[in-house]
Formats: structure tokens, C-alpha cells, sequence
């Protein structure tokens, strides 16, 4: 034990740390509020080609986490490095570990702290919207002045994988650098060189370009291709289709484009393993919403559950016909959809419930959609623990034993089915990341949540969700919209729910009592039916300006939150979660973003 270690448990003056570091005052307040579960996961049933497979993709996994870190955080990588350099020098001290741990949770230097603010532990810049995707702490207004002067640059300056560079001279030198160093890169991106060659000899430039993942960062990118390569070349001779996603998906991470990976992986029938790699979600992005980041999860089916699914999906038609709405899509009788154990988890994987890809629509209309859902993440008594603490200490007695285990899982599988529900573009057919910006995703997810609730109720109507199952599911949703603080803008799941949560005291579903918060049952399917009709109006006509409006009318913040929010703080022991994983003895970890649990 370091002396550092022994003066911080015995009370002593801690250890001085460099300008810029976070000392205990501030660090453990927050670990002391981080949940860790750990996660044991069953290998036992894997061939021997499986089980390489998986040791590959945690090796492709631990690449990944750095590469979702330094797109998170232009510094984030170096001061990782430096602050592992300090915690030797000064002797391994707890000041220096519990930082190291801080880092990990964030999955970067920027913490989420008790008060929801979002701030640099570590000497780095502060958080800015854009990440490390455009040019560092660039204002929103710059890029679209520049698309208004270059309309034709649009597509590639809001690339789902395309990183934005101001135009200098060693900006295009270290991409032009990369593509004639890896030929396979410029020949999988053609005419790119020629376009980033002109750039460079132009006497008067323009100010911004972009240049697709693979070129921004080629070690990360090849590194973590090969290690998919070489989980396909072990698992080939037990699961061929597994084998051919992971090629696809290998090669998708150089050409940037999710397109043949994302059909294999829907299409395909995988036997035990299944794993979510790549760039696809935009949430992040506060800028426009149309950055994708990555995420790598890996995942083992859960057959009972995967049954339970498959038994009520054939019911997805009959509930889009009845969604509140005066145009449906045609929705399969068999959608792709599994309940699964997550083994490992790095990037944007952590802290996920379930997935749900493709989202862009036109690979939707070719292919379809899969649901991949996290069955030991939803159930496992100990984050369940958490979950009924918070709604105990907020609701009236007589409803506390609505909130189930299994009731948590169903809304979370009810969401992702939602995807597949009600239009998938505007009614003039735009996307809707382009006709609503980054209002598009939680509007999306808003109207995700209103339809689990949708279509439980209905399934409870004929009978295949009993009474009690489906209060399970309200419980559940009521309990997300229960916040421990105000939402910041930039955090979509929370501003999502505390809209819905507006919502439903607005009309009397929930009430305000001397013992706690009441929920009116008999009201809930109408006020979950009005706000849906309105989300999908809203996207149904596309409006910026409107789909703003909606989400500011929601989002204000009363001293009924308050009241709320001071109940959740006092009988809560954690505020946020962490996941670790345990393969057959190892410990695999990935890291989880400190983000508000539940």
C-alpha cells in the first residue's frame, strides 16, 4: 500500500495533486454515488469456436473504447495518459486511483456531477456540443453558414460518420498523409485524395471539409476490423451467418457505410452469440444530431425470453392500425427481435438497455430492423434495488407494489418495438434528422415510450398481458419521469421523460398527496394516447420550429419537482450506474457513462 493510499484512509492530509486535478472533495462525492454491477455471464453452452469469437470481439471492444472516447473529447486520450503518469510518480496514491476510476465511469475526462452539470475533472477544455466530431467548440451558426454558401458540401459535412476539419495546412496534410499510406482507404473512398489535394492548393480554400471516420482515425478503425476478421475466421465453422455479419461489419468500418453489415445482421439467423459494433446513434451529437458514435456490445441469447416476444409481435399490425395517426405503415407479422445477456459492453454499448438498428430508413425499407434486448441488465435485483428506491420514496404507499422486475424489462421491450411503429419520415418524406435536427432523435424516443405503453394496454385489452402486467409497465414508465434533477437539453432520455412526466400531471394522471404521488389508471390510456397523437403530428409535418416549441412547452421545472426531486436525493444511496463483466474468471470491463440512473 502506497503511504498516498494510508494518509487518505486514515484521514490525512491528502496527497497535492497538479493544477487542474480534482481532489477527494469533489471526486467522492460522485463514486460514492456510483452503482457497480457486475455482471457474471454463462459461456458454458458456446463451442470452442464461439468462445474465441468472443475473446476477439473484447479485444475489438477494448480498441473501440478508446477510439468512443477521443470522439467524445479532443484531450481525452492524452490526459488519461498523463494522469497515469502522475498516479506513478506520486506512488499509486488513492487521490490518483479514485480519479483513474472517475475517468473510467465517464468514459472521458468530463464528469456528470450530483448537480447535473457536466465538468472537466481533469486539465482538459470543457464539454462543447459538438465533441470531437467538428472542429472543437465550433458554434452551430458557422456550419450553417457555411451549407448555405456550399450546399453541395451538406452530405458530407453531416456524414453519420464523417468528421468536420477547419481547412489548414496541417489538417490536410495529416489526412492526405493517412489515404496515401493506406491505398486501401483511398480506394475505398474515391476521390477523396483528388478533392483534399485541391483543397491544399487552393489560393483561397474553403474554410471547412470532411473527411469519413476511417480517415480520421485509420489505426483504431483497422485495428478494430481486424479483430472482427478474426472472430469470423473462429466462429465460421459453427455459425456462418455470424461469420459473414462480422465480415460485412469489418468492412463497413472502412468504406463507412453500415449498409451491408446492418443486412447481414438483420437478415441473418445467429445461433448463440449475437454483437452490436459500430457507429450508429447520433444522440450525442448536440450540434445537429447527425453524428453517429460508437458502441460495441456483445450479447448472448436468452431462449425463454426470446419465446415470450415472439409470441406477441404478430400483434404489431393491428396496433399501428390503431395509432393515433391518419397514415400507417405495413408492419411484418415476424419482426427480428431476442431477448439476450449482455457479456461485455464498451463505447456506447454501456449504459444501453436494448438496441434497435438500422435507423436510417432507406436500409429500414430494404431490410428491415432488429431488436436486440439486455434481459441480466433489466432483471438483476441489484439495479431493480435502486430502481424501487426511487419510486418508493416518491409514491403513495398503496402503489408500491406495482413496480416489478419484469415490468421494467417489458416497457424497455415495448420501447424498441415502438420503433417499428407509426411513420418513419415526414409526410413529404424527409428524414427526420434532416427536417427536425437534433429535436429528431427524442422526439423519436418520445414517441418509442408512448408506444410500449400503447401497445401493453392493448395487448392487455385481449388478453395476452394480464391486468397486473401491464400496471407493471405504467409503473415503470411513471417511474422514469420521476427526476432527481432538471434535465440539461443535451440529455435526451431525461428531457424526454420529464416532458412525459409535465404531461401527466397536466392531465390529473398523476396527483400531488401528503403521502406521496397518486396515479389515476382510468385516466393514464387517454393522456397516453393525446401526447402520442401530438409527437406524431409533430413528426408527421416535419416543422423545426414546431417540434422546439413542443419540447419547451414540456420541460418546464416547478416546485413540484422540487418536491420530487429532494424525496428521490434523500432515499437514494446512488445516483448513477456502472457495469462490469466477468467472463469465466476474467474480468472484462467496459466503461460506462455516468449518466442519471433509470
Amino acid at each position: 500500500m502506497g503511504d498516498g493510499v494510508a494518509r487518505y484512509r486514515a484521514g490525512m492530509p491528502a496527497t497535492k495533486l497538479p493544477r487542474g486535478y480534482w481532489g477527494p472533495d469533489r471526486v467522492r462525492p460522485i463514486l460514492d454515488r456510483v452503482q457497480i454491477t457486475v455482471f457474471e455471464a454463462d459461456l458454458s453452452d458456446l463451442g470452442p469456436g464461439e468462445r474465441s469469437a468472443v475473446d476477439e470481439l473484447v479485444a475489438a471492444g477494448r480498441i473501440l473504447q478508446e477510439l468512443a472516447e477521443l470522439t467524445e473529447h479532443h484531450q481525452a486520450l492524452d490526459a488519461r495518459a498523463r494522469l497515469r503518469a502522475v498516479h506513478d510518480r506520486l506512488g499509486r496514491p488513492r487521490e490518483t486511483a479514485d480519479l483513474l476510476e472517475l475517468y473510467e465511469i465517464s468514459q472521458g475526462p468530463i464528469a456528470t456531477t450530483l448537480d447535473n452539470e457536466l465538468l472537466p475533472f481533469l486539465p482538459v477544455d470543457g464539454w462543447v456540443p459538438g465533441r470531437n466530431v467538428y472542429p472543437w467548440a465550433i458554434d452551430a451558426s458557422e456550419i450553417e453558414a457555411f451549407q448555405a454558401a456550399h450546399p453541395d458540401r451538406r452530405p458530407a459535412i453531416l456524414g453519420l460518420h464523417t468528421v468536420v476539419r477547419r481547412t489548414t495546412p496541417t489538417a490536410l496534410r495529416r489526412d492526405l498523409t493517412t489515404l496515401r499510406g493506406h491505398r486501401e482507404l483511398s480506394a475505398l473512398h474515391p476521390g477523396l485524395e483528388a478533392q483534399l489535394t485541391a483543397l491544399a492548393a487552393a489560393a483561397d480554400p474553403e474554410p471547412l471539409y470532411a473527411v469519413p471516420y476511417s480517415v480520421a482515425w485509420p489505426k483504431r478503425i483497422l485495428g478494430i476490423a481486424d479483430q472482427l476478421w478474426r472472430a469470423a475466421v473462429a466462429v465460421e465453422p459453427e455459425d456462418g451467418d455470424f461469420a459473414a455479419f462480422l465480415r460485412q461489419r469489418s468492412r463497413d468500418l472502412l468504406t463507412d457505410d453500415n449498409e451491408a453489415g446492418d443486412a447481414a445482421w438483420v437478415r441473418g439467423s445467429f445461433d448463440h452469440v449475437d454483437v452490436v459494433v459500430g457507429a450508429h446513434e447520433p444522440y450525442d451529437d448536440d450540434l445537429f444530431g447527425a453524428k453517429a458514435f460508437f458502441g460495441l456490445s456483445i450479447l448472448i441469447r436468452d431462449e425463454a425470453g426470446t419465446r415470450e416476444l415472439r409470441e406477441r409481435t404478430p400483434h404489431l399490425q393491428a396496433i399501428e392500425d390503431a395509432l393515433p395517426i391518419d397514415r400507417h405503415r405495413t408492419v411484418a407479422a415476424e419482426i427480428p427481435v431476442g431477448s439476450f445477456n449482455v457479456v461485455a459492453a464498451f463505447g456506447q454499448g454501456q449504459g444501453t438497455a436494448a438496441e434497435i438498428l438500422p435507423n436510417d430508413p432507406d436500409l429500414i425499407r430494404k431490410y428491415g430492423r432488429k431488436i436486440a434486448l439486455r434481459r441480466n441488465a433489466a432483471v438483476h435485483p441489484q439495479p431493480f434495488e435502486r430502481l424501487a428506491n426511487r419510486w418508493q420514496a416518491v409514491m403513495a404507499p398503496g402503489h408500491h407494489a406495482e413496480l416489478t422486475p419484469e415490468g421494467s424489462f417489458r416497457q424497455i421491450t415495448w420501447h424498441e418495438v415502438g420503433h417499428y411503429l407509426g411513420p418513419d419520415t415526414t409526410r413529404e418524406g424527409r428524414p427526420f434528422d434532416e427536417a427536425l435536427g437534433e429535436d429528431g432523435p427524442p422526439l423519436e424516443e418520445l414517441k418509442s415510450e408512448l408506444c410500449s405503453i400503447f401497445a401493453c394496454e392493448w395487448l392487455g385489452r385481449i388478453g395476452a398481458f394480464s391486468p397486473d402486467e401491464v400496471r407493471a409497465v405504467e409503473a415503470a414508465q411513471i417511474l422514469a419521469v420521476l427526476r432527481p434533477n432538471r434535465p440539461l437539453r443535451s440529455q435526451p432520455y431525461p428531457t424526454i421523460w420529464h416532458m412525459l412526466g409535465n404531461h401527466l400531471f397536466d392531465e390529473r394522471v398523476l396527483r400531488m398527496a401528503d403521502d406521496g404521488v397518486h396515479v389515476d389508471h382510468a385516466r393514464l390510456p387517454s393522456a397516453i394516447e393525446g401526447m402520442l397523437a401530438e409527437v406524431l403530428a409533430t413528426q408527421d409535418r416535419g416543422s423545426r420550429a414546431e417540434s422546439n416549441a413542443f419540447i419547451e412547452r414540456l420541460s418546464a421545472w416547478s416546485e413540484r419537482h422540487e418536491w420530487i426531486a429532494t424525496r428521490i436525493k434523500a432515499a437514494e444511496r446512488y445516483r448513477f450506474r456502472h457495469a462490469r463483466y466477468e467472463i469465466l474468471g476474467a474480468t472484462r470491463q467496459g466503461n460506462a457513462t455516468a449518466r442519471p440512473a433509470g
